[in-house]
């Protein structure tokens, strides 16, 4: 099954952000004013994306059952723990508990979101998915990175993007965060305020926590936007990733023995160059190119891409391309992530 990169299209990621309406209309990067720097001709636009956080997501195309045996296996495994789930009710009380404090406590969830938010937020036993490792990243000031253990080819699963606490936010859906009609205002000199609307409105979303991660480990949710300093514990957020216009699943670095479930600590090896430049400001190129830059030198590295599985239980990360055995998983995280990340300081 062949896999990106023409043809892709890019949802922009950000660090707790999403791409403010009217940024992401205008966004449009050909092929013509690219080709002679890239191997890959490209005609990527940033779409309305769904209102979730972080790191770029392909288009949401699911796997099905019969993509590899790979994925057949976890499919399965999923569809055990669905109709477990459906047999005994009983077992979707912490996640109802846990929605009952939440931000949209007043939606009423069906028996099906409840199963779908308890799988999502389960990381699966005895999965035979065991490709990768963790070692000190190639990508200077990254930390650990992702690196495979065989050769994968390109479309093959890698590893499971690990579903330790969701954000559930159907505001995309109605509409209702502050500057959501801000669509028409697309001057570069007001990017810097829609980022900062959208980071204000993922600090009202409340994490949905797995049912394996222990209560003494979760975090306040002040802590899962800007991480404890004092600790040395980053924000969450920085290890999310879109599902759809809903979840957004979030892995936690601390969990890190299980290879069937390594998504969260692949890095991007074109971030630097984002940081560089930061918004743009300071050097000759203005915010859309900048971000036009930085996706084609993020593209140019990257070897993987995340997808959710058939029914949008599960996300996994693809090869998109044949990757070597110890060659380190890179993937693209979105402008936004890193020019939020650069505002931060």
């Amino acid at each position: 099954m062949a896999l990106l990169l023409p043809n892709a299209v890019i949802t922009a990621a950000a660090f707790n952000v999403h791409p403010p309406p009217g940024i992401r209309d205008r966004l449009m990067i050909t092929a013509h004013d690219h080709h002679h720097h890239h191997h890959h001709a490209i005609n990527t636009r940033l779409p309305s994306p769904p209102l979730s956080i972080l790191r770029v997501q392909s288009t949401p195309r699911e796997i099905g059952h019969d993509n590899t045996s790979i994925a057949s296996q976890i499919n399965q495994a999923l569809e055990k723990r669905r109709q477990e789930l459906l047999s005994d009710p009983a077992e979707l009380q912490p996640i109802l508990q846990q929605h009952e404090i939440s931000n949209d406590n007043d939606r009423v969830l069906s028996q099906e979101e409840l199963i779908r938010r308890t799988i999502l937020s389960t990381r699966l036993q005895h999965l035979n998915l065991n490709r990768t490792r963790l070692a000190e990243s190639t990508v200077v000031g990254a930390g650990r990175g992702l690196f495979a253990t065989e050769n994968i080819e390109e479309g093959e699963i890698i590893t499971c993007y690990p579903g330790d606490a969701l954000f559930c936010d159907y505001s995309e859906q109605e509409d209702d965060y502050e500057g959501a009609d801000d669509d028409d205002d697309d001057d570069d000199s007001h990017y810097a305020d829609r980022i900062a609307r959208w980071m204000g409105h993922v600090r009202t979303l409340s994490p949905i926590w797995g049912e394996h991660v222990c209560v003494k480990d979760r975090l306040e949710k002040d802590a899962v936007n800007d991480g404890i300093q004092d600790k040395s514990i980053p924000p969450l957020t920085s290890y999310a990733v879109t599902v759809d216009d809903v979840y957004t699943v979030m892995g936690m670095p601390t969990l890190d023995k299980d290879p069937a479930y390594y998504g969260h600590f692949a890095n991007d090896g074109a971030g630097h160059w984002i940081l560089e430049r930061g918004d743009g400001s300071s050097s000759s190129m203005g915010v859309d190119e900048c971000i036009s830059e930085y996706i084609f030198e993020s593209l140019d590295v990257s070897n993987a891409i995340q997808r959710p599985l058939e029914g949008g239980l599960h996300m996994v990360m693809l090869a998109s391309r044949d990757i070597n055995d110890g060659e380190e998983i890179l993937m693209t995280y979105g402008p936004d992530y890193w020019m939020a990340h650069s505002q931060r300081g």
